[in-house]
């Protein structure tokens, strides 16, 4: 029905504006604006009306593209009414113009001001349509506990929801984020759903292939995909990657605890950041009642306690229905007497303790054990009782070594190190934990480094690998014949001087993610031109990494680069990009690089690039990108970057202007 009268009113206008060029005047740009516009429209309206979707957003938008081509018809039939008819000639012909001119004065600056209200609707009819067909991320932001994921889960599984889409998946992403792992499990999820088993050849590919495997398997479908409990922009760029934008109108939904993350996800879009907040007092009270003792009352004799717990619980639901799930007379005399059995994750971040209390070793159950910015010296040997332990955490403590009982931790996955340790000692014990997947040691010594890569030898199976220098100016001296062979690095993150790039990082065949920190390579490109060749990077991240003055993308580098940041080069003048380098790039950050004064050289090179920034950039660069002239050479350079960004850092955030 709206693609027949859309139709006939496009010929009606291709007709007004063949035939009445000097009666149009200044309305003919309006209305071969709107002629142009539902013309974008038709074959959309067919395909929509063929489909009779129950999608409810759709028939809204199909039904107001009708109104208004109703809309169109009725002024142009009073156009043509009023000001389509001849005149007789001579004397009394020139009378009647001047008559009907008259007469028409008022009615023809009426219907000049109709047509423009038309246009104006006309636009924003059909951005709603672009906006529509676009993919969609949507950020539940919020503390842990806040019920983020059971506020995302009650719509994600809701049947008016699910309709609307061909493809679900719902990924638990968590802190220690495993790409492969993640990118494996959405494979597994889409492939069951349409109930046919998983190509044989996905075994074997690399994270590369599993990516374009994805996108292809998702290019034609309109998706809803939710990452629950996302923890980094870096894990939110690396999914990012494999997911099609092609005009389906797909949602991506995501949960997470930090701000940074929501809107770096939804950057642009800043409304789809949805920010959960703690409970009142006296909601958190009722909800308590409610789970604990089935009404609206709570016993006097309890009232006391009840409410220390409800202090305790922060106004988190989740907190409170954990506590009021079970708390029943009997459980609250047993639970103050005793201790949670059952317990899998105890974080005692920041807990002013000296030693771990002994009833932690009796949680046989535990998981996660978080003791960073504790004052604890000592990890005894009861921990080889915490045979479940996956996650131990011990940043910023004074541990100088960790006991030979650690090995017995067969399932420890995780551990993080960063205390004030003089000795090698802790160093060399890592060694012995062969089965662990992710590393993060801050505080290391310089000198230490031999021994963390005789270490690393033995840690085949480690993904993710983060190593900080006690001192920011001090080298890591990884500059040894040992080369840990890390077939399975997908994240590794160095913070510390560096000489040059060492062999066994070039040698990373699986490494998507690297971020290096106060590296600073000097006037020496192929420093940084040597991580070009990683077959698959995604991501690369440099901070204060490079103290030369130029800096030159070499031709054929960098295949597989999508995000590239560079952030802080102090001295940095001038950069160049070759042709044929970073030829899949689609994000590029310049931050912080104060004597840059001209955009780089062969940025049209980057035919891929989707969004280009600058932010804390010298003066003549921002003021040079924020008022380019379209006919300038700088225009010409970036006009076919969809997204140009300047941005500087006020009170603690970053004030973004589109371009």
């Amino acid at each position: 029905m709206a693609e027949s009268v859309v139709g006939f009113l496009i010929n009606q206008l291709s007709t007004l504006l063949a035939q009445e060029t000097t009666l149009l005047g200044q309305l003919k740009p309006d209305l071969q604006f709107i002629k142009d516009e539902l013309s974008s429209m038709k074959a959309f309206l067919r395909e929509a009306e063929a489909k009779e979707d129950n999608d409810s957003q759709l028939q809204e938008w199909v039904k107001q593209v009708r109104e208004v081509a109703y809309d169109t018809e009725d002024v142009l039939d009073d156009f043509t009414f009023r000001f389509d008819h001849g005149c007789a000639d001579g004397f009394c012909g020139q009378v009647e113009k001047i008559y009907n001119s008259i007469k028409n004065l008022k009615a023809s600056h009426r219907i000049s001001s109709e047509i423009k209200e038309i246009k104006a609707r006309v636009g924003e009819i059909s951005a709603r349509h672009q906006r529509y067909q676009s993919l969609y991320v949507v950020s539940v932001v919020g503390m842990g506990g806040l019920g983020k994921t059971t506020l995302v889960k009650k719509v994600y599984d809701d049947t008016a929801v699910k309709k609307q889409f061909q493809s679900h998946a719902w990924i638990t992403v968590s802190q220690n984020f495993q790409f492969n792992i993640i990118i494996k499990d959405l494979i597994q999820q889409l492939y069951n759903e349409i109930k046919q088993p998983i190509p044989p050849q996905v075994e074997s590919m690399n994270v590369i292939m599993l990516s374009e495997f994805v996108k292809d398997f998702l290019r034609e479908r309109r998706y809803i995909l939710v990452l629950d409990d996302m923890w980094s922009i870096d894990a939110w760029e690396a999914i990012k990657c494999v997911l099609p934008d092609c005009n389906t109108a797909s949602s991506v939904v995501l949960t997470t605890r930090i701000a940074d993350v929501a809107s770096a996800s939804c950057l642009g879009s800043l409304d789809f950041v949805y920010k959960m907040k703690p409970l009142s007092d006296k909601e958190s009270w009722a909800l308590f009642c409610n789970r604990t003792f089935q009404s609206n009352d709570c016993p006097p004799n309890l009232e006391e306690v009840s409410k220390k717990i409800m202090k305790k619980c922060e106004g988190l639901p989740l907190a409170i229905v954990a506590m009021g799930d079970p708390l029943t007379t009997s459980f609250l005399s047993k639970f103050l007497r005793g201790g949670p059995k059952l317990l899998k994750v105890l974080d005692l971040d920041g807990a002013e303790l000296d030693n771990i209390p002994k009833e932690v070793f009796k949680l046989f159950q535990l998981k996660c054990l978080g003791l960073c910015r504790t004052k604890i010296k000592i990890i005894p040997k009861s921990i080889r009782k915490l045979k479940n332990l996956e996650v131990l955490a011990l940043m910023e403590t004074s541990i100088k070594e960790l006991p030979v009982e650690i090995v017995k931790l067969r399932k420890l996955r995780s551990l993080s190190l960063g205390g004030s340790a003089d000795s090698d000692e802790t160093v060399r014990e890592i060694g012995k934990l062969m089965q662990l997947r992710r590393l993060s040691i801050t505080k290391l010594r310089g000198k230490d480094g031999k021994e963390l890569l005789s270490s690393l030898l033995r840690l085949t199976n480690l993904q993710e690998l983060c190593i900080s220098c006690f001192k920011e100016d001090e080298t890591l001296d990884f500059q040894h014949s040992i080369s840990p062979k890390l077939g399975f690095l997908t994240l590794l993150w160095l913070n510390g001087r560096l000489e040059r790039v060492p062999q066994w990082v070039i040698s990373l065949q699986s490494l998507s993610i690297l971020r290096l920190y106060n590296s600073g390579f000097r006037e020496d490109e192929n420093a940084i031109c040597s991580l070009g060749c990683l077959p698959s990077l995604v991501i690369l991240g440099l901070i204060f990494a490079y103290d030369g003055e130029t800096l030159c993308f070499k031709n054929g580098g960098f295949r597989k680069l999508q995000t590239l940041e560079l952030m802080q080069f102090k001295r940095l003048k001038w950069m160049r990009v070759e042709e044929e380098s970073l030829p899949s790039l689609k994000k590029l950050n310049l931050v912080g690089c104060k004597l840059m004064q001209e955009l780089p050289s062969g940025i049209q090179n980057l035919t891929t690039l989707q969004c280009l920034g600058f932010y804390d950039m010298s003066d003549e660069l921002m003021q040079r990108v924020q008022n380019l002239d379209k006919q300038s050479e700088d225009y010409q350079t970036i006009a076919h970057i969809p997204e140009v960004c300047t941005g500087y850092w006020i009170d603690g955030r970053w004030e973004k202007k589109f371009l």
